[in-house]
């Protein structure tokens, strides 16, 4: 893990928009107080509870329509032919 995040420390301090970006006192002191294993399996919670479940909630599927809906009568008076 730590060869991983050397890695990425170096890749992003060779990006200058990545390079940008500093750690405030506040947040070195947070990363002290909690430790960075509970702030990567944070992290790892975050990613898999909120950005990407692995069985998202209606996935690719629409709302269902009713029959009547459906029907060709219905659509034929909402398109009024």
């Amino acid at each position: 893990m730590n060869d991983r995040i050397e890695q990425a420390i170096k890749s992003h301090q060779k990006s200058t928009f990545r390079s940008k970006f500093k750690l405030s006192n506040k947040d070195r002191q947070y990363i002290q107080d909690k430790g960075i294993e509970a702030i990567g399996q944070h992290a790892i919670d975050f990613i898999k509870n909120r950005i990407a479940p692995e069985y998202p909630k209606n996935d690719g599927k629409q709302t269902p329509i009713c029959q009547e809906c459906n029907s060709a009568p219905f659509l034929y008076r909402l398109l009024d032919c």
